[in-house]
């Protein structure tokens, strides 16, 4: 899921397809949603948190997913891209 997380960071603020979210972690388009199943229990269980930090919708039959650029800036700290005053 952290992959998946830093995609989307990578992206901010833009719709990314399922498909090109499942190319880039080199797994099937099948596999995101067993991965987001288990994030979204995990996100309730352990984080008491009942939504994804991560935006999603459903156009033209394809499932896109999209971070906020701020949201993404925090994703990015925790990956070491970024210092905490937000410079590389």
């Amino acid at each position: 899921m952290r992959r998946f997380l830093f995609v989307l960071a990578e992206r901010a603020g833009e719709w990314v397809p399922i498909h090109e979210l499942a190319e880039s972690l080199a797994v099937g388009n099948r596999s995101i949603p067993g991965m987001l199943g288990a994030f979204t229990v995990r996100c309730r269980n352990r984080y008491k948190r009942g939504t994804w930090p991560f935006k999603w919708e459903f156009r033209d039959g394809v499932h896109r997913y999209q971070m906020e650029p701020e949201t993404a800036r925090l994703v990015a700290q925790l990956r070491g891209v970024l210092a905490p005053d937000g410079n590389a």
